[in-house]
């Protein structure tokens, strides 16, 4: 069964309206051989508390950091939950959570681990789409605030054994994109990346389209 991460991005989450439309589009899309996972970023909304709180986020301290990091990270769960929240209106099953949670996602050797993907595709295999946000768990017990990019890719490392994994990163104008920008923004973004998996740059609109569906089946 083929498993898609759909990483939405500072710019997608900044857009108000994208979310409810990726509802729309995961309600009508054709999915029953593949699974969805969506990975969240929160540097954006990070930036926005710790400079509620001013600081300047350029020169964070580790002070600083350690002083503001609840309030952050409450911050990011509140944007998981306004994500969930936006795909539910529209009828998808979602739900919402942490990498920190259950251990999901996990430093080891200073980079992101996915230690149980399993947790995450029984979830998928269920029809539930699972929307993770960026808070993992560090190695000294505490929690981390983690790109994206690379939680997207432990858990598609994770699941290449057992599954085809894609991940979509979002696009206005895919088409347009040469195919060399693909393993630019491979190489760019990810690091140690699985040969097996795939990036596929997509439209939203895509996902409503039996066609973008059957690419991967």
């Amino acid at each position: 069964m083929a498993v898609i991460i759909l990483h939405l991005s500072e710019k997608e989450i900044s857009d108000l309206l994208f979310v409810g439309r990726l509802g729309r589009f995961l309600t009508v899309a054709p999915r029953e051989n593949h699974k969805i996972l969506i990975v969240h970023d929160g540097y954006y909304q990070a930036r926005i508390v710790l400079e509620n709180e001013g600081h300047d986020v350029a020169n964070l301290t580790q002070e600083d950091w350690a002083g503001s990091a609840a309030a952050v990270f409450t911050g990011i769960k509140a944007l998981t939950r306004q994500i969930v929240n936006g795909l539910t209106d529209q009828g998808v099953a979602a739900v919402g959570m942490q990498g920190a949670d259950r251990n999901l996602v996990a430093l080891k050797d200073g980079q992101p681990v996915c230690p149980v993907p399993d947790r995450l595709s029984d979830l998928a295999a269920n029809g539930i789409v699972p929307v993770l946000g960026p808070i993992i768990s560090s190695t000294d017990g505490e929690k981390a605030l983690e790109s994206a990019e690379l939680i997207c890719q432990s858990i598609g490392d994770a699941l290449a054994g057992s599954h085809d994994v894609t991940i979509g990163k979002f696009s206005d104008n895919p088409e347009n994109v040469e195919a060399g920008a693909l393993n630019t923004y491979k190489s760019a973004a990810y690091t140690n990346f699985d040969s097996s998996i795939s990036v596929e740059l997509i439209r939203a609109e895509n996902l409503a389209d039996t066609e973008f569906w059957e690419r991967f089946s």
